[in-house]
């Protein structure tokens, strides 16, 4: 499973990808990589109104491919359901080393747990040619597992096997599976990939039981929430206690420490050490091993956006698993974060080519099409993100937002809103996503009647310092400055006092200039503005050195009467790949813009038809 593969980040983005609540925070994104292919050519039409998604071509169903289904748990402790699953997907990881198998991901299949499908319909859904079913029954210091292996286009079985081991041969049932399903599939298995699955990670099952709950924590956690991340660290840290050799808890603790950093949970030297620390061990032990491979991009990624690094060991890691969809897709988001954009779009459409059910790749696909202006194209994906997603009401509403960012039209939006019902519109999800459409569309005056209602919606994880300067903008907008500053209350304190404990925060930095700027404080507005600007630069990252920490500068401008600075980088936001400013139309709605509403230069900026193009 990939690093923050929660991020199914993607998790911030969800409502802020229509309510641009200012500056839209890129969503923190699971890693996965790819090779490099030809970018395809930049669409040149104008998308149009309610563009419907197109069906896309069915490949071939290759005879060497394979879903396997999460097994099922026999084990009369049931809260033992993380080990069926930790056994379920390290034979994923094996299967992913034979260069031959096309192998549907974790994230995918375990949609599948408990469905009332047939075989036959998983398999057609899936693209694939065979299924594998498996159960797991653990007691005491013996495991059971057992599995069968199907043609889903005849339903006929092929085998079915069973393995009555100690819990510590559990490792030499996942090679004996991984060697079966090749044989049966008549996929080679090469010497090196022989290798890894016979590797025996630990000799601890202790240890492995702690990795096994510290990897479900991970698995089954949003991105940027602080309560499970903390889990994770004490039990990949009860594994390393347990077993000092254990590579890939070591990488694993690694990680969870760098996306402590990256979330900006706590970004103090004292973390980043223990980060160097635990990733150094980890390569000590295992310096060849794919996983501990992956979490050396992985660590590379969060805690230091080393993404020369992070591609460097992704491409590594491609060259052992060429068909492993987490591979593409993790190319292409570093790529995404170095401004590679067409490459990274390319990798990304690999990607879901490879897995078409999975959530997060198409999430992540999506944003990249937003990000160079090609609207048609990201309404198709929204749409078939709409298909695979539980929560179809936000999903929705993002659709209707694409159309306004696209061609200025509202009534999709206005429809969206209609279609809601009065539980739908009165829930706490509703009325934040009601907000964020009436912040998107300009409706200022609904916005506060709603806002005066709830405040506030914690359901995202999305902290309430954050919230507040959302909100107050708009209050700002409208000239009302006591409400501005009633709004804020007293987060510029708060903020500041974090700033003590983690001077390395750039987006406390760019927060509190944002807050100071509406207080009419501009000296210390800029000067912070320009700091947070300093510490996360675009040229550092493409992504959110654009998406934050410029787009703050930008707004700071804007909001201490420096008109000629704005403008600037209002002009250069038209010409690089970002979703702060989210096209010409939704800028002539950003409240935070007013200042320049109405200014000839900023009226021009937008009606230049060449800055509504696809930037790639």
């Amino acid at each position: 499973a990939p690093a923050p593969a929660t991020s199914n980040k993607t998790p911030l983005l969800v409502v802020a990808a229509i309510a641009v609540i200012a500056i839209v925070v890129a969503a923190f994104f699971a890693l996965r990589p790819a090779a490099s292919e030809k970018p395809p050519a930049a669409e040149s039409t104008r998308p149009t109104t309610g563009a419907k998604a197109t069906a896309p071509v069915t490949p071939k169903v290759s005879d060497k491919s394979i879903a396997v289904l999460p097994f099922t748990n026999m084990s009369e402790e049931k809260d033992t359901g993380y080990f069926a699953d930790g056994v379920h997907e390290d034979l994923l990881t094996n299967l992913a080393l034979i260069p031959e198998l096309k192998v549907v991901s974790r994230t995918t299949v375990v949609q599948y747990r408990d469905s009332k499908k047939t075989l036959r319909q998983i398999g057609d859904e899936l693209g694939v040619a065979y299924i594998l079913e498996g159960s797991v029954r653990r007691s005491g210091n013996k495991v059971r597992v057992t599995g069968q292996l199907i043609n889903a286009r005849t339903d006929e079985h092929v085998w079915a096997r069973s393995y009555d081991r100690d819990l510590t041969d559990v490792f030499a049932i996942q090679a004996s599976l991984s060697q079966e399903i090749a044989s049966a599939l008549q996929a080679a298995i090469t010497p090196q990939a022989q290798k890894f699955i016979e590797r025996r990670p630990t000799e601890n099952p202790v240890a492995y039981d702690f990795f096994l709950k510290g990897r479900d924590v991970r698995n089954r956690a949003r991105s940027g929430l602080p309560v499970p991340l903390k889990q994770a660290e004490t039990l990949f840290q009860s594994a390393v206690e347990q077993d000092p050799n254990f590579a890939a808890a070591w990488g694993e603790l690694a990680v969870v420490h760098a996306l402590h950093v990256f979330w900006e949970i706590d970004h103090t030297p004292a973390r980043l050490a223990r980060a160097d620390a635990a990733i150094a061990n980890a390569v000590r032990l295992a310096p060849e091993a794919p996983d501990v491979i992956n979490q050396v991009g992985t660590y590379a990624y969060y805690a230091h956006r080393d993404y020369a690094r992070a591609m460097e060991q992704f491409e590594k890691l491609a060259r052992l698993k060429p068909n492993d969809p987490t591979v593409f897709n993790s190319l292409g988001l570093i790529q995404r974060r170095q401004g590679r954009w067409a490459e990274a779009l390319v990798n990304q459409r690999k990607a879901e080519e490879l897995d078409p059910g999975n959530v997060s790749y198409s999430r992540n696909l999506e944003v990249t099409l937003e990000l160079g202006r090609r609207w048609t194209e990201a309404l198709t994906e929204e749409q078939h993100l709409i298909t695979l997603v539980t929560d179809k009401l936000t999903e929705q509403s993002i659709a209707a937002g694409l159309v306004f960012r696209a061609n200025g039209s509202r009534k999709e939006s206005d429809a969206w809103l209609a279609g809601l019902s009065p539980e739908q519109a009165d829930s706490p999800r509703g009325i934040s996503l009601r907000k964020a459409v009436a912040q998107q569309l300009g409706d200022f005056a609904e916005f506060v009647r709603l806002d005066q209602i709830q405040p506030f919606f914690d359901d995202d994880g999305t902290e309430r310092s954050r919230q507040a300067w959302s909100a107050a903008i708009v209050y700002a907008a409208q000239g009302d400055l006591a409400a501005t500053r009633k709004r804020l209350a007293g987060f510029p304190n708060e903020l500041r006092a974090r700033m003590e404990h983690e001077p390395m925060n750039s987006h406390l930095w760019v927060e509190l200039a944002l807050m100071e700027a509406l207080l009419g404080h501009s000296d210390e507005a800029v000067r912070l503005a320009r700091k947070g600007e300093e510490m996360l630069p675009e040229s550092s990252d493409a992504l959110d050195g654009m998406n934050f920490s410029r787009w703050g500068l930008l707004l700071t401008y804007a909001w201490t009467g420096d008109k000629e600075k704005a403008l600037a980088e209002i002009e250069h936001f038209l010409q690089v790949p970002n979703q702060s400013s989210g096209g010409v139309h939704l800028l002539r709605k950003n409240p935070w813009l007013t200042p320049l509403h109405g200014d000839p230069r900023f009226e021009a900026l937008l009606n230049d038809p060449q800055n509504s193009e696809p930037l790639f």
